[in-house]
């Protein structure tokens, strides 16, 4: 290990600040220069970072990581210098209300899609999304299915009017449209036509009411990272520029119609822990060629299935 520290004591307290912010406990690494211990990180931080108890991403916190793909950190305020510089596979950053500092370089190198919930008042001036999709929050809907759920769904949009669709918060959630009155359902189906990419975090636990996504016309990628056990009936109905779908391994039944007239669709994986599929759940997917299932012919022989 490099002898970045000028006593063992510091040393030893910044192997300690690592440990604890493996686990989630850390409200941010103190450690004066720390770039050995990114190494041991990394296997946290693969794939997502979320973490609601950090506060502050010091600079070169996740300098050139190839692991991480995606970070939401709702509490997090300050965002250092070349925090996510060259993080080559990170594909989106959600930084929430309350970020009042981006440094310098914070993005440099990255190819991501970069979601504010503020204005970037305050940023550094070469904050550095040349390269990165900026999206800026329009509106937020309450999507929580029981007064114990907190599900929210957020829309962004950015220079050229295309949407992109949040759904975050902790629970199970029912479509957007569920309690709206007339003049914002009639908002609502203007701005549905025009959401490109549908997020779904990792504290969403049911997306399973009908006609969730129904209508999307110019859906064109979803990413679920909840641990939702099904796709609800007519889940993406209509969704008629989605061309391939990618099921979570979490899910257990493909519920009636779940893509019914996703006449676009070419391609869709089916993970093995599915279980149970309904009738006409591909119903008018006249493109459909490739159903690529994860188990073996066995497994695929013993799922409950309808005519689909």
């Amino acid at each position: 290990m490099t002898n970045n520290y000028s006593t063992l004591t510091e040393l030893f307290s910044a192997i300690a600040d690592a440990i604890r912010f493996k686990s989630g406990t850390v409200d941010a690494i103190s450690a004066k220069n720390f770039p050995e211990l990114i190494m041991d990180i990394k296997s946290y931080t693969k794939y997502q970072y979320n973490n609601s108890k950090v506060v502050e991403i010091t600079p070169y916190m996740f300098y050139s990581n190839q692991d991480i793909t995606s970070v939401d950190c709702p509490n997090v305020t300050t965002i250092g210098d070349n925090a996510f510089a060259n993080c080559a596979n990170l594909e989106r950053v959600f930084v929430s209300d309350g970020v009042t500092y981006v440094g310098a370089d914070a993005f440099k190198g990255c190819h991501c899609t970069i979601y504010l919930d503020c204005e970037p008042n305050g940023f550094d001036d070469h904050w550095n999304p040349d390269d990165c999709e900026v999206m800026l929050l329009t509106k937020t809907y309450n999507i929580s299915k029981t007064s114990y759920d907190s599900v929210i769904a957020k829309s962004y949009a950015n220079t050229v009017g295309e949407h992109h669709l949040y759904v975050c918060g902790a629970g199970r959630a029912k479509p957007i449209h569920a309690d709206m009155n007339s003049s914002d359902a009639a908002a609502w189906y203007d701005i549905r036509r025009t959401i490109t990419t549908i997020v779904v975090a990792a504290g969403v636990t049911d997306i399973g009411d009908d006609f969730m996504f129904a209508g999307f016309a110019n859906l064109a990628s979803v990413y679920i990272y909840g641990p939702i056990s099904d796709l609800g009936r007519a889940a993406f109905d209509g969704c008629v520029t989605l061309t391939d779908f990618n099921i979570p391994d979490s899910v257990t039944r493909l519920c009636s119609d779940a893509f019914y007239d996703c006449t676009n669709l070419v391609s869709i994986v089916i993970p093995v822990s599915v279980t149970r599929i309904d009738s006409r759940v591909f119903k008018n997917c006249t493109n459909l060629i490739a159903i690529n299932y994860k188990g073996t012919v066995t497994q695929w022989r013993s799922i409950n299935t309808e005519a689909t």
